[in-house]
């Protein structure tokens, strides 16, 4: 799973062509581009207020329960691959002018509408790890939001 066919080349030209964003492509394959000027401290300030008031909790991960085996049910189980707390946008955080400005400003490239967003806040301290992995979930492309296909990582503290 990925882009769609032929979408790559539009979204690295439009991406590109976000100069106030000062984009530089790190990779093509995958491809990974960097915006150095995406949000600035006001916003990055008001994203960490929002994520704390909505609450953070242990990180999950939707995968095949050990009982199921492969046909088996989906359940929400500890992650593997991050040791962290999250927290999801709430339609209050949605409604946040800060949270609607960046998303604005994300969607003017990646061609996607919110209604193919999914706003998660992770919160790590010193020890704490994220391990390669893909988001991946076997048959979600039957679901009507389908696969993941684009993240968008926003690093609100240094």
């Amino acid at each position: 799973m990925g882009l769609p066919a032929g979408s790559h080349p539009a979204l690295t030209r439009r991406a590109m062509e976000a100069a106030e964003l000062q984009p530089s492509i790190l990779s093509e394959d995958p491809l990974v581009i960097q915006f150095d000027s995406f949000l600035n401290e006001a916003e990055a300030s008001e994203m960490v207020s929002i994520a704390q008031a909505a609450g953070f909790t242990e990180s999950e991960v939707l995968q095949r329960g050990l009982q199921g085996g492969a046909g088996g049910k989906m359940d929400w189980l500890k992650s593997a691959h991050r040791d962290s707390q999250t927290t999801f946008c709430t339609p209050k955080c949605y409604a946040s002018p800060t949270i609607g400005t960046l998303l604005g400003r994300a969607q003017r490239f990646l061609h996607m509408g919110p209604e193919h967003t999914e706003l998660q806040f992770l919160q790590y301290f010193g020890g704490q790890y994220y391990r390669t992995h893909s988001d991946y979930l076997s048959g979600s492309e039957k679901l009507l939001g389908g696969p993941r296909v684009l993240t968008l990582l926003m690093y609100l503290s240094e």
